[in-house]
C-alpha cells in the first residue's frame, strides 16, 4: 500500500491478474470491513475504475453462487445443477414466503 494522498486517502498499487482480478491490499480491507464474498458496486468514468460501497447480495445472488462452487467441484452437468437451484428456490420462498 502506498503513502497517504491529500485529504488523508490512501492509495494502493495493485497488479491485474490473467483473469483480470486484483486484490485489495489487507489495509484496505480491513478498513472498510470487506470480507471474502464480498460484493462491491464499481463504475468506469472514462478509463477510470472506482470501487464504491460494499453491497448485500440477495438470497438469488447467493444460491447462484453457492450452487457454482458445487457444480465446479463435483463437476455437475448443466440439468444436475438446474435442479438443485431449483429446489434450493423452493425451500427459500418456502422460509421467506410460506409458499
Amino acid at each position: 500500500m502506498s503513502g497517504q494522498t491529500n485529504k488523508g486517502r490512501k492509495k494502493a498499487i495493485v497488479r491485474l491478474s490473467s483473469k483480470g482480478q486484483f486484490t485489495l491490499p489487507a489495509e484496505v480491507r480491513r478498513k472498510i470491513g470487506l470480507r471474502k464474498g464480498d460484493y462491491l458496486k464499481s463504475y468506469t468514468v472514462g478509463d477510470r475504475l472506482i470501487l464504491l460501497e460494499r453491497v448485500a447480495a440477495g438470497p438469488f445472488e447467493e444460491i447462484v453462487e453457492r450452487f457454482s462452487r458445487i457444480a465446479a467441484e463435483k463437476a455437475l452437468d448443466e440439468k444436475a445443477l438446474t435442479t438443485l437451484i431449483k429446489k434450493a428456490r423452493r425451500e427459500l420462498n418456502r422460509g421467506l414466503y410460506g409458499l
